[in-house]
């Protein structure tokens, strides 16, 4: 019985990596300098949720000063969350990142899908 434990165990370590599907959709540029700019993204996942998170940062600014927002989950199953009104000028670059509970992790824009201004994130300018 011993050995049928530990073969169980083995095998739940090598468990397949399934991240999470994330599934969201760019935001147009705008004039509205007050914000806030409405985020939301569908997620799809075979494993327990752990984290949604809104990632952005104003590329005008500084491409490295990433804000990190947790995403709540509405009624009718989206995850959403806000950029906050930015000033003539900014270019908010922003992606999507889900976490299940055995740390895989799901992007929108995916890593693989390139976005012609903002290389692997979506963005918008404030005019």
């Amino acid at each position: 019985m011993r050995g049928a434990a530990l073969v169980l165990a083995m095998l739940a370590a090598c468990s397949p990596i399934e991240p999470p599907v994330v599934e969201g959709s760019p935001l147009p540029d705008t004039s509205d300098t007050r914000g806030p700019y409405p985020v939301a993204a569908r997620v799809r996942t075979r494993r327990d949720l752990r984290i949604v998170e809104l990632v952005w940062h104003n590329a005008a600014v500084s491409a490295g000063q990433a804000v990190r927002v947790r995403m709540e989950r509405d009624d009718a199953g989206a995850w959403r969350a806000g950029i906050p009104g930015q000033g003539p000028g900014a270019v908010v670059a922003y992606h999507v990142e889900a976490e299940d509970s055995e740390g895989d992790r799901g992007y929108d824009p995916p890593d693989s899908e390139r976005v012609a201004r903002c290389g692997a994130e979506y963005c918008f300018t404030v005019r």
